[in-house]
């Protein structure tokens, strides 16, 4: 028998492992069979890990969500009260009048002129490997705003956020979701939801999903390649 091979958002290994090595354990323990977390640590990871289809069981930000479903992963479930915001913040509260925005991101760049930024003609797009090293270009000047998460800045001290102003807040919001293996989606989804922190994700929600991720803009190219590029619009 295959042994299950469970991996989480590089956004999430941030945060610490602590909680889901525990997780793991407890899912092991309901399962009574052995699984295998591997963690990863940075978006192009996950990316090349994700076109794998090698996880039985994958705790997806909404854009990875979205790869997985459309690769026939199906949803199970979601934390409860957990949501997925992003700021745009920067050290001058005019940042977003200047003719070239130097933009700090780490994944797929929210950028649409309803949601979250208004973007000028040229906007020079700096990839980071993940949120925190985004909000540290912003600290160190090398960049004039960065597209962070929400549970980023709430990590923040008073002292850590009294320079920096959030521009802009997405006016959405999304969420991470257990992703599961079609292979397997019988046997983990009703184990999944016998967790009390955890709540049902049905298709239709991950389809809300979809609707919405239609009309932003992604900055695809940039995926694509480890150097500065346009954003698309």
């Amino acid at each position: 028998m295959e042994k299950l091979l469970f991996s989480i958002c590089p956004h999430d290994t941030q945060k610490g492992l602590d909680f889901w090595y525990k997780f793991k354990d407890s899912l092991e323990e309901k399962l009574q069979e052995p699984i295998t977390f591997e963690p990863l640590y940075t978006f192009d990871e996950a990316r090349e890990a994700i076109k794998s289809d090698r996880y039985h069981l994958y705790y997806a930000s909404y854009t990875q969500a979205i790869t997985l479903y459309q690769r026939g992963y199906k949803p199970v479930a979601k934390i409860k009260g957990q949501k997925d915001e992003f700021y745009l913040i920067s050290k001058d509260e005019n940042a977003l009048h200047k003719s070239t925005i130097r933009l700090a991101t780490a994944y797929s760049v929210v950028i649409n002129y309803d949601d979250i930024i208004l973007v000028s003609e040229d906007i020079e797009l700096v990839y980071a490997e993940n949120f925190k090293e985004a909000m540290e270009l912003l600290t160190e000047n090398k960049v004039d705003v960065a597209l962070i998460h929400n549970e980023i800045w709430e990590e923040l001290s008073e002292e850590e956020k009294k320079d920096i102003k959030i521009l802009k807040m997405s006016d959405f919001s999304f969420y991470h979701v257990f992703m599961v293996r079609p292979d397997v989606y019988e046997k983990l989804k009703p184990v999944l939801l016998s967790f009390d922190f955890l709540e049902e994700v049905k298709d239709e929600d991950l389809l809300r999903f979809l609707e919405i991720y239609k009309r932003l803009t992604i900055a695809s190219k940039r995926l694509e390649e480890h150097d500065i590029a346009k954003a698309v619009l």
